[in-house]
Parts: structure tokens; sequence; C-alpha cells
């Protein structure tokens, strides 16, 4: 009896200790596969994403069950956070993000309590030497993306543009890699385990400088500088290391670039050549096999660094290297120091950004309580830019999450962030010999660098933050225990410890989190299935529609809508397809169907100019040309600097000055016939605020009087003078002109061909 009871339990124990296992496991893919996809927006990557995370908390909350629960201020602004996003859904200007975003934001707070209850001291270091070899693999990944080896999809652009096509999100992200590379130097037993950490070093230093991120150089100097107070004096040497790092990546990084632009193989061969003084300096300082040289090779040793920093140098200052002279600018050896150089208050980038913020605070004054959800930003920007420009971010988290939530919503991302530094600064007096507080310089990299940009923004850099947060809470518990468990004999240590707690509260009911938990992880799996399997139905709807299957993409986009159905842009091309089959078979009830689905859009998406604009040309189609006219007029406003939107209240404003004059109603023709008139005004308006910097910029091609609105209003004029002879050539085009409207969608072609 007792050996079946004893191998039950053994058996149990074995069974727990592999799922434990799989969830480590898993943990670690998360950090180490999230760069690699293309930034985990709003698609499917993102969504199998959300389902592997959601797995992972669904195994945790299982085995992880508590009588009671210890939460902190970090734990609580998290949650507090989600359930805002949640909340806020029903208000969303763009239905359909804001519920993906929640479920983005609903992952990371259940990764972070996954990985929290997960982790310990020692995963954690083995966690640090995979965060350590991806941001070596990433930065390789983007070296040989310039030449195509390998061809990689990635968070940045087609390839991943990680060194060689600049983008800041790269360089936010290595930010947090930089102090875990010196966490695996200082803790490292082994001499070989420090050469492969003062590597990583070099080689993150070098993915740094390639993301040409001159915000990430501003930070990495006050990371390094908080970096050092981790060592205590016999670590002198690593003040030499991080010279030496950082001089062979701005000397390597013209080359290994040079070499990517000649489409050369020995891209791969560049960043090695660089490895040697660093591997010199860490020689001198140790040895290999922790046998220091003679002090007369250490002193040989140093003048050769000195020569190799004089001589690598040098050409920086002076003039590019050889190998780049038949290179643009951007490509120059001195292309580092002048970027770093460049930084100025008073340059286009820092000037931009600050019309970002004033735009953005706009937006949050307008709605300050719920904001506009989830991408809100995106969805609604154009409607608020005081300047032209197009920016798919915000450039700062702050103003993401006050644009996305309001005010409350700030406020709890406020918290959460002051119980991260809460927990770091107690962590101050055992930063020598704990990994806490490099944690916490890693945290407060990505944090810094967000203000001015948007790392946090792309998932793939806001779940590897989560992870590096969840590492820094699982270790102050462990530590909490050992020392409370040293307090019961040492009255001394309790004094000690006792001022180094942090805020907490405690939940007796344990069970009541573990249930919160498994029922998020449940959403996040069958949600994100459901919602990809909508989007998949999409994908084959407009495969059909482009191949004239119409009655097949209809049914398509009516089974996308069943598995997801907050997705304005498939109602409105739904609509579209709707209305130009309507008018080939004169059948109007498939016009009430394509009006009833354009105003689903509508109630789903209400910023988007699209969506407004398709709206317009259905209700002309259907002979509503004051619905069209007010559709246009929301156009119009929500992307003032777009010239179809003008040449859309033009056409369509027409139309129903048409229809009223046709009624004998001229008194309420004349104002909108106005209005058309003085649309060349506004925009003239618009253009005076524009720079002539600006004005060079491509995007500034969409905003102009058109020739097409300049006909628009002399007819505008021709009706307000002699409305009964331009009426004449104009009758047969009320309720048909949506046939010359401007627009990029295949089904309105279908439309105008009909």
């Amino acid at each position: 009896m007792s050996a079946l009871v004893l191998k039950k339990f053994a058996k149990r124990i074995t069974g727990q200790f592999c799922l434990n296992s799989l969830i480590l496991l898993a943990i670690a893919l998360v950090l180490i596969l999230a760069p690699l996809f293309r930034g985990l927006y709003y698609d499917q990557e993102a969504l199998y994403f959300m389902s592997g995370v959601g797995l992972i908390t669904g195994c945790v909350a299982y085995l992880k069950k508590r009588s009671s629960e210890v939460l902190d201020l970090t734990d609580l602004a998290l949650g507090c956070l989600t359930a805002w996003y949640i909340i806020a859904i029903p208000f969303s200007v763009n239905k359909g993000d804001a519920i993906i975003g929640s479920m983005r934001i609903l992952g990371y707070v259940a990764l972070y309590y996954a990985a929290s209850r997960s982790l310990s001291e020692k995963t954690v270091h083995m966690g640090g030497w995979l965060l350590a070899s991806t941001g070596v693999l990433v930065t390789y990944i983007g070296i040989g993306s310039s030449i195509n080896l390998p061809s990689v999809l990635g968070s940045w652009g087609n390839v991943l543009s990680s060194t060689f096509q600049y983008h800041n999100a790269f360089g936010g992200y290595l930010l947090m890699v930089v102090p875990i590379t010196l966490l695996l130097y200082r803790d490292a037993d082994i001499w070989w385990k420090r050469y492969l950490a003062v590597t990583a070093l070099y080689i993150v230093f070098l993915g740094l400088l390639g993301s040409q991120s001159r915000g990430a150089y501003i930070f990495l100097l006050i990371e390094l500088l908080l970096s050092l107070l981790a060592f205590n004096k016999k670590n002198v040497s690593l003040f030499t290391l991080i010279i030496v790092g950082i001089w062979a990546a701005m000397d390597g990084w013209p080359y290994v670039f040079g070499a990517g632009n000649l489409k050369s193989l020995m891209v791969i061969v560049w960043p090695l050549a660089w490895v040697g003084p660093v591997w010199l300096t860490e020689w001198i300082w140790h040895g290999i096999k922790d046998k220091a040289p003679r002090r007369m090779l250490q002193l040989a040793g140093v003048g050769l660094v000195l020569a190799l920093l004089v001589y690598g140098t040098l050409p920086l200052v002076v003039r590019p290297p050889a190998v780049l002279t038949n290179h643009p600018p951007v490509a120059q050896g001195a292309s580092v120091v002048a970027r770093a150089q460049s930084i100025d208050v008073s340059d286009i980038s820092f000037q931009t950004r600050l019309q970002f913020y004033r735009d953005a605070l706009k937006m949050g004054l307008s709605h300050p309580l719920l904001g506009f959800g989830a991408n809100g930003w995106m969805s609604a920007y154009k409607g608020y830019q005081g300047i032209l420009y197009y920016a798919k971010e915000v450039h700062s988290e702050p103003f993401k999450i006050l644009v996305e939530t309001g005010f409350p919503g700030l406020l709890l991302y406020i918290l959460f962030w002051l119980g991260v530094l809460q927990s770091w600064v107690q962590s101050w007096r055992f930063r020598c010999c704990q990994p806490d507080y490099l944690l916490g310089v890693a945290a407060a990299g990505i944090f810094l660098h967000s203000l001015i940009d948007y790392d946090l923004s792309e998932s793939a850099v806001f779940f590897t933050m989560i992870v590096i947060v969840a590492s820094l809470r699982a270790l102050r518990e462990d530590n909490v225990h050992h020392h409370r468990a040293v307090a019961q004999s040492e009255i001394i240590e309790q004094k000690r410890w006792s001022g180094l707690l942090i805020p907490q509260w405690s939940v007796k009911r344990g069970w009541l989190v573990s249930a919160i938990m498994g029922l998020s992880a449940l959403t996040l799996v069958f949600g994100s299935l459901s919602l990809e399997a909508g989007l998949q139905y999409t994908r084959y709807g407009t495969k059909a529609f482009n191949v004239g299957q119409y009655n097949n993409a209809r049914r398509d986009y009516r089974m996308a809508l069943t598995y997801n159905p907050f997705q304005a842009t498939t109602y409105a091309d739904l609509a579209q397809m709707e209305m130009a089959q309507a008018i080939k078979m004169k059948n109007t009830t498939l016009v009430s169907e394509a009006l009833n689905d354009i105003n689903h859009a509508i109630i789903l998406n209400s910023t988007e100019p699209r969506v407004r604009s398709v709206a317009a040309q259905i209700n002309a189609a259907a002979g509503k040309p004051d619905q069209a006219y007010a559709q246009a007029m929301q156009n119009m406003e929500l992307a003032p600097f777009n010239s179809s939107g003008y040449e859309g209240v033009a056409e369509y404003g027409i139309q129903w000055a048409e229809r009223l004059i046709s009624q004998g109603k001229m008194a309420e023709a004349q104002p909108i016939l106005l209005t058309v008139q003085d649309l060349p005004l506004r925009i003239n308006a618009l253009l005076a605020k524009v720079s002539p910097h600006q004005k060079m910029l491509e995007e500034f091609e969409h905003l102009t009087v058109t020739p097409r609105l300049k006909l628009l209003v002399a007819q505008a004029k021709l009706l307000m003078s002699e409305p009964t002879l331009a009426l004449k050539p104009l009758n047969t085009k009320v309720g048909l002109s949506v046939a010359t409207a401007a627009t990029d969608q295949p089904v309105s072609d279908f439309v105008m061909r009909q």
C-alpha cells in the first residue's frame, strides 16, 4: 500500500515538474521569439502570440494556486490599467482595434503573472543569457538583412532592420540588453563566461550604434553610469572594457555597413574583427583561466589597446575609411560621431515630436476620461494634427496611454512605473551581490527611452520588458523570504530588512486571483483564435473579390463578421460590393443591406476617413445626396490634410445643392455652395501653417487645390449665378456622380463600370 502511495506521489511530482519545465520553456520562447515577429501589431502574428501567452498563464494559474496572495503597487496598477482598457472598449472610436489592443495588454498582465510566479534566481540568470544571445542574434540578423542573409521578417520593416535600416525601437530594445550583459559579466564564475559576456556587450554596442537612435545614445550613457554602481572597486577593469567596447563598435560599424552595402559576405566577418581589442582588454586584467599575465605583458597590452584606440578613432573624426569613400554621406565613417553631434532641441526630429505631443495632449483633453481606445492615436490623430505629418505612433508611451485611456489610464501607467522604481530603489543595498539592481537598470533604460520614442508601442519590446519586470518581482519575493528566515535568528538583520519592504496588500482568497488569471487565459486563447478566424475569412473574401467571384466574396465576408464582428473595414468593403451588385441587378434589398452595413462600419470606427468616404459614395448611389454630403464633410474634418476629402465635399455638396435647387429651395442650397467655393481658401490657410522644410516632405503632396476641385468650385459658382442654366447639363448626373468619386478601392471601380 505504501509503495503504491509513493508511486502515485512520485508520478504526481514528476508530472508537475515536467509542466513547470514546459512553462519555463514557453517563457524562454517568448523572450527569444518576440523580437523576430513584425512588432506584433494588430495582425495574425499578434493573435497567435496572445493565444500562446494564454496557454502559459492557464498552466501557471492551475499549478500555482495559493491560499493567499500578496499584491504590490506594480501588480495592482498593471491589473487596473488592463481593466480600464477593457472598460473603454464600448466608448472607443475604433472598436476592432480597441478589442485587439485590450487583448494585447491582457497578454502583458498575464505574462507578468505567469513569469513572476514561475521564475527563480537560477532561471533568471538563464534568462539573462537567453536575452543577451537574442540581442546578439537580432543584431546579426539585421546585419545579414542588408545582403539578404538571412531573409527574415522582423519587427521594423520588410526585413529585420535592427542595425542598418534605421529604427529607434531596436535601440530601445538593446538598452534593456546592455545591463543584462554587464550582470552576466559580473556574476560569471568561469573565465569563458566572462569572454562570452564581453563579446555580447560589444555586439550589443554595435547594434545600438547601427540603430542610429540618438535618444538611445543619450540614455545609454545614463544606463552605463547606473550600471557601474553595481560593481565594487575590484571591478575597475569594467571601465576600460566599456570604453574599448564602445570604441570597437564605433570603429567597426562603418566597415560593416560598407560591407553590407557592397553585398559582400564579409559582413559576417567584420563584426568579429573588432572582438579582438575587447578580448585583449579582458586578457590584460584577468588573463585566461583566471591567470593574469605578468606586469610587462599587461603594460604592453595596455599600450597596444591605446594605440588601437588612437588608430581607430582618428578616421572617425578626420576622414571616412577608404572602403566607404564612394558611399553617400549617411554611410560615411564619421556618421556615428556626426549623428551624436547632431543632437539638438532645435532640429526637425525633436520639433516634430513636440508637435506630436501637443496634438496628443489636445486629443487627451478632448476625451479625458476614457480616451479614444487602444490604437486611438492612429485612428484619430489626423483630425487633431496642427501640421501635416504621417505618424503611426505618437513617439511617447505616456502620451500614447493618455490618448488611448485618458487621464485615469495615464495615472495607472505612472503608478505601474512607480512600483517598479520603488522595487528597484530598495534593491540598492544589495546592488553588488544581487541581480535585482541591474534588472531595474534594464527596465529604467527602456522606460526613459520610451518617453521620447515608441519602443513600448511595439509588443515585441513590451513583452521583453514585462519578463524583466516580472523577474525583478520574483527575485524580490525570494529575497524577502530569505531575509525573513535569517531575521528570525538575527534581530539586527530584521531591523535592517524591515525598512526595505515594499507596501503590499494581502488577498486571503488566493484562489480568486488564480481564477481571474485562468479566465484571462481562456479569453486570450479562444478570443485570439476567433479573431484570427475572422481575419482569415476576410483574406479569403478579398481574394475571391479580386478574381470576380462576388458571391463567394460576400459569403466569406459574412463568415468573417460572424467570427470577428468588429471589423469596420470589412463592413465597408461588403457594403461597396452590395451596392455594386444592387446597381447591376437593380435590387433595392441589396441597397438597404449596403446602407445597413456601412452604418455598422461607422459605429465600429467613427474616425476612419476611408469609411466615411465609402459611406458618402454609397449614400450618393442610394439617392441620398444629403447624407452623402454629411459623410463627406466628416471625411474632410477627420483628414483635413488630404485633398480627396475636399473633392468629396465639393462633389456631394453640388449633388445636394442640385437636388435642393430642383425642388425650388435655393435659399437652402446657397450655404452649401458657398462652403464648396471656400474649400480652396481652407486648403491655402492650412498650407500657410506648413514650414518650407515640411513642404518638401512626400506627405504634403496629398494636400493641394487639385484641378478637379477647381472644376467643382467653378460648377458651384455657376449654380450660384445661373441655377436654371446650370442644371441642364448636370441633371443627368444626379444620383450617378458617385461613378466619378476619387477612390482607390476596387469595388468603386466596379461601380464606375456599371
